[in-house]
Parts: structure tokens; sequence; C-alpha cells
């Protein structure tokens, strides 16, 4: 059997499915079947059964006996992966407060436009 290695991140995160699988994991706490997986991770289940197998193998994630996976706690690259993984969240919710922020500021200017057009035409 294959030993994990540190500078094994690039490999684990080699495809879409196992990324989002692995981003699922690290923002998780608990085990997940494949089908709360396909659910979360809105892709093929049979993408998913290739991305667990293969970070199953890779020793990142630990499969139970009701066939339910789990993040490996003692995987060297875990503590990396959930740090990274809740990085990006951060950065995205920051990146839609702040489309959200850009959206209030346009309605604002809208309802100003709209109230000062509506008096104009009152004073005329």
């Amino acid at each position: 059997m294959r030993r994990p290695c540190t500078d094994n991140l690039p490999t684990l995160l080699s495809s879409e499915a196992r990324f989002r699988v692995l981003r699922v994991f690290s923002l998780t706490e608990g085990s997940l079947g494949l089908r709360e997986l396909e659910r979360s991770t809105q892709i093929a289940i049979r993408s998913i059964q290739v991305a667990t197998q293969a970070l199953s193998k890779d020793g990142v994630l630990k499969k139970d006996r009701q066939n339910l996976f789990r993040l490996n706690a003692k995987h060297p690259d875990g503590p990396r992966l959930r740090a990274m993984f809740q990085y990006l969240q951060k950065e995205e919710l920051k990146d839609k407060a702040n489309a959200l922020s850009t959206r209030a500021q346009r309605a604002v200017r809208l309802c100003d436009d709209v109230r000062d057009l509506l008096t104009r035409r009152k004073l005329t």
C-alpha cells in the first residue's frame, strides 16, 4: 500500500470531482454517503464513485462498514485541505457580499433617479 506524502496536493486536486468531494468533506464534520455527496457536489454518481475510490486509495478518505466516507484525520494533508477550503469559502463569501453591496448601491441610485424624474415631471 502506498504511503501518502505531504506534497500530494496536486494529485489530490487533479479533477473537478475530487476537488468538490474534498471541499465537501473539508467543510463538513462526519460521514457522508455517495448520494449525499452527489447532492452536495452536483456531480454524477459515477464521478463521485471514482473520486471517492481514488481518495480512499490515497488515504485521504476512510470508508466505514455502512459505505459512508469521512475525511481521514490522520492523513498528513488533512489540515492543509481544511485550511485551504475554509479560506476559499471565506473569499467566496466576501465576493458575494461585495456583489450584493454593489447591487444594493445600484438599486439606491436607480430609486434616486426615479424619484428625481418624478419630481421634475411634477414641476413641469
